[in-house]
């Protein structure tokens, strides 16, 4: 279980095995945080330990982040739904080496949604390939709730053929995610995802002790959808989210189920449904310590719209279903909420784990009531509200109107095309097709790095065009915000999206000019020269890095302390494959005498015979 204030287990699950890199990452999720991407590369690199401590990337050393993203980025790929991305920070130009690791996705009916969350890894570095695969119900944002991750472990075994079938429901899913997006994949990131399929098939997963089988459960997916256990001696759900006929079909299958979710979506379900229920819980208060802080505005009270992605971001927010069989159990885990639509339409990722009723079984899960850690002891009796479900406001259905209406504009395919301003850059953004009609709506559009009062008006039945000019390269950005506005009885209602553009004639050296815009002193290229080389396993770097993050004294006080030679002499001998970014990074500062004066002294002397003592290594 994630507790709602700790990341720790994401970046562990996250980081590579000993001994191994990341060659490829394709991960999912509903909505998405660019700055809680930030984790992802963070995690793959070995000089995270600041973030670890915190697991917040904005509490990290800056130029870490950086290196981590520009070494990494290039083999991420996170899919989310479309319109569902925040709108980042103006002053952080290390996300703009992440606009092309961002796929904004959407279900083939457009009245569902993308809503599975899955990474799968790969890990290259040993005799054989490692993977990693992370079915979870979190999406990757800032959310303070409660939610579950199961993680396995994988090796490839190409002799056992009925591998290919327990792996096929994953390989077509990961298959499948470019064609749900909208905006295209470059050659590279499409044949990499399709190779990665192509490899799932002959992967054998680590069962976890008491496990019998693993199954794989996509739907939304061509050739899949999702289905209820055909019987059960007995059953739990966690669910979030509800609707009145998928409780109807889970009571039906079993007699003596339990239900966990929260108190505002029970407080919508007709009580003769939840009667038909053994137990009801919630989270507790003392537990749920966000309690009083949720959001007051209740969901839709129609059935078909209970579940209102992203409504709450507290509470209970995991997904499981266990089902008692006989004396075996299975334990499904993953993005399905017990609604119609996450049964029936959306695009969803979930793992069925089976086992022994005694490791799996709906008492396992649920725990004992003695004092200790267990899940019932964070439960409390659900217990319905006196007060009536209020009926759906004026306001509620504009600002669902709106929220519809935006998931369709985030569906757009557009494109950003970069031209010289002057010594600036202009963009252009044009779209492939017309925004929906929409009447008595304003749409504007603004570059994430400028400021909402740069909105340029949109007409709704027309293609996108937006021009901006006078951008600085790090105002350069693939990242719009759409923002609809409509009346209601009380007045201006809102919804921004955030949509991710292709973006062409960007400068070819853009990443790299970025960092260089990010060194402002000796001690800043020197700590980022300690980076590169704590990558590779030399915590000395790691350490002295820090000391420079940490020292208030001037460069003239710790320079000589630090043995760069060193680090790099020993890179040289154990691997000599470190070197090549750091020689990219001298001969970019080399080309203007400012760059050149930001070289730590004596750098210039030492390191031309370092490379070429590289040069002959075979």
């Amino acid at each position: 279980m994630l507790e709602p204030d700790r990341r720790h287990l994401l970046l562990d699950a996250l980081r590579p095995p000993p001994g191994t890199t990341l060659d490829a990452a394709v991960g999912t999720t509903f909505s998405l945080d660019l700055e809680a991407l930030l984790l992802a590369p963070i995690a793959f690199a070995l000089f995270d330990a600041r973030v670890a401590e915190t697991g917040d990337p904005a509490r990290s050393d800056p130029l870490a982040v950086m290196e981590a993203v520009r070494r990494h980025a290039s083999r991420i790929d996170l899919f989310c739904q479309a319109g569902q991305i925040s709108i980042p920070p103006r002053d952080r130009p290390v996300l703009a080496l992440l606009e092309d690791s961002v796929h904004p996705a959407s279900a083939p009916s457009p009245q569902h949604i993308f809503h599975p969350k899955v990474w799968c890894l790969r890990f290259t570095g040993g005799d054989l390939p490692q993977y990693r695969l992370l079915v979870l119900s979190r999406n990757l944002t800032f959310d303070r709730s409660w939610d579950t991750i199961v993680s396995i472990e994988g090796t490839p075994v190409r002799s056992n053929s009925a591998l290919r079938a327990d792996n096929q429901p994953l390989a077509d899913f990961v298959r499948a995610l470019p064609r749900l997006s909208g905006r295209p994949l470059g050659p590279d990131r499409l044949e990499r995802i399709n190779t990665l399929a192509d490899e799932l098939l002959h992967i054998e997963w680590e069962k976890p002790d008491g496990i019998g089988w693993i199954r794989f459960l996509p739907s939304g997916v061509e050739g899949y959808e999702s289905s209820w256990p055909k019987r059960a001696d007995r059953a739990l759900v966690i669910s979030p989210f509800l609707t009145a006929s998928q409780l109807s079909e889970i009571a039906d299958s079993t007699e003596r189920a339990t239900l966990v979710s929260r108190a505002e979506s029970l407080d919508l379900v007709d009580g003769r449904i939840l009667d038909r229920f053994e137990v009801i819980y919630v989270l507790d208060d003392s537990v749920d310590e966000t309690a009083e802080s949720q959001e007051t505005t209740p969901p839709p009270t129609r059935e078909e719209l209970a579940e209102r992605p992203g409504a709450t971001s507290t509470g209970i927010h995991a997904k499981v279903l266990v089902a008692d069989q006989g004396w075996e159990a299975e334990l499904r885990s993953g993005s399905t909420n017990a609604t119609t639509a996450g049964w029936s339409g959306n695009v969803e990722f979930d793992i069925s784990l089976r086992g022994s009723k005694k490791r799996l079984g709906v008492d396992a899960v649920l725990g004992s009531e003695t004092p200790g850690t267990s899940l019932l002891n964070m439960l409390a009796p659900y217990r319905r509200s006196s007060v009536e479900p209020l009926e759906e406001s004026e306001t509620a259905k504009v600002a669902f109107r709106l929220e519809r209406l935006g998931r369709e504009i985030a569906r757009l395919a557009l494109l950003a095309r970069v031209e010289p301003d002057g010594d600036r850059y202009r963009i252009i953004l044009t779209s492939d097709r017309p925004l929906p009609h929409a009447e008595m709506v304003t749409i504007t559009c603004w570059p994430v790095s400028r400021h909402p009062d740069t909105a340029q008006t949109q007409t709704p039945g027309t293609p996108v065009h937006l021009t901006e000019g006078a951008l600085s390269l790090q105002a350069l950005t693939s990242f719009f915000v759409f923002e609809l506005t409509a009346s209601a009885e009380s007045g201006p209602v809102s919804t921004r999206i955030v949509s991710n553009a292709r973006m062409v004639g960007a400068p070819e050296d853009r990443a790299e000019r970025l960092l260089l815009e990010q060194l402002k002193t000796k001690g800043d290229v020197l700590r980022y020269l300690l980076f590169l080389l704590a990558d590779i396993g030399d915590e000395g770097a790691f350490e002295f890095a820090h000391i420079i993050t940490g020292s208030g004294e001037t460069d003239r006080d710790w320079m000589p302390q630090i043995p760069l030679l060193e680090s790099m002499v020993r890179a040289l001998s154990r691997h000599p494959e470190a070197l090549v970014p750091i020689d990219r990074l001298i001969t970019d500062l080399q080309k203007t005498p400012k760059g050149t004066g930001l070289l730590p002294e004596g750098l210039d002397q030492i390191w031309p015979a370092i490379w070429e003592a590289k040069s002959r290594i075979p």
